[in-house]
């Protein structure tokens, strides 16, 4: 089971990969998330979260990554109609946590 230092890790090693492709995307002034070689490490990611969480935390640290991706705007709410914080990667695995496999 994974702990939430791992997880944290995780999380920001993914979104400093993200960002340094990013960077050669901009640089080569081309889009190269959709190369073989790009795809493979975001199936490799998306495959160990799926390992490690069910699916209703696979939807929600996939949310928190590519939807919210830091904006403010981007909110969740429990049942009860109380929002719940999404800021940080902390409050990510507070969301996530139980859900693990």
């Amino acid at each position: 089971m994974i702990s939430k230092e791992e997880f944290v890790t995780l999380i920001n090693e993914h979104k400093k990969w993200d960002d340094r492709i990013t960077q050669v995307c901009n640089v080569l002034k081309t889009n190269i998330f959709d190369s073989d070689w790009i795809e493979y490490g975001s199936l490799l990611f998306e495959r160990t979260i799926s390992l490690l969480f069910k699916e209703e935390a696979q939807d929600d640290i996939f949310w928190w990554l590519w939807e919210k991706d830091g904006r403010s705007d981007m909110k969740m709410w429990d049942a009860s109609g109380r929002e719940i914080p999404t800021e940080t990667i902390e409050d990510l695995w507070e969301i996530v946590k139980d859900n693990r496999k």
